[in-house]
């Protein structure tokens, strides 16, 4: 990414294996990969904790877009929309990580870049697909929250997703690189 973090902060990008299947190896989110890797570079146990209680993690993912052929399951009065950007699920169920914190920051990214951005809330009787957020969440305490580009047909041979909503999640991704204190 062409983004240099602010003096006094850093930014770690972490990729993860295995997510279809839970996640427990030693290279998955359910890994201490991220704690031990802070403690690798840190060291003092103190910094840490501190370091923690003021991070945010964002974990981005594709996320089911409102399929024409079946428009009734998702929420009919937000569809999830290809090309109108990246999105963000108020969640009912434990299966992605939401908070209100995290959203703010966000939404107020995407303003000022002028940037697309759909909020959505799932289905209370969905049990869809779980991302890697809840696990890094127990794991860590750090503040996670999901984002991902709307696509058709997830898990299948045909996915499809709008390359616009790629941009435009880049872009918001470089922004908080780029000045993520002054929206904390």
């Amino acid at each position: 990414m062409d983004s240099t973090p602010e003096n006094g902060t850093f930014a770690i990008l972490t990729l993860f294996d295995n997510k279809e299947i839970g996640s427990s190896t030693r290279t998955s989110a359910g890994s201490n990969l991220i704690n031990y890797g802070l403690k690798r570079i840190i060291k003092d146990d103190d910094v840490i904790r501190i370091m923690k209680s003021k991070s945010f993690y964002i974990n981005t993912d594709t996320i089911f877009a409102t399929h024409p052929a079946w428009p009734n399951l998702l929420d009919t009065n937000n569809p999830v929309i290809l090309g109108k950007g990246p999105g963000i699920e108020i969640t009912h169920s434990n299966l992605k990580s939401y908070d209100i914190f995290g959203a703010n920051i966000i939404e107020r990214v995407a303003s000022k870049i002028n940037s697309k951005l759909q909020i959505y809330s799932d289905l209370n009787f969905s049990s869809r697909c779980f991302t890697i957020g809840p696990t890094i969440e127990a794991e860590t305490s750090i503040r996670v929250i999901d984002i991902g580009i709307p696509t058709y047909s997830i898990k299948s041979i045909r996915e499809s997703c709008s390359i616009n909503d790629i941009k435009e999640l880049y872009n918001i991704l470089k922004e908080i690189f780029n000045t993520y204190s002054s929206y904390t």
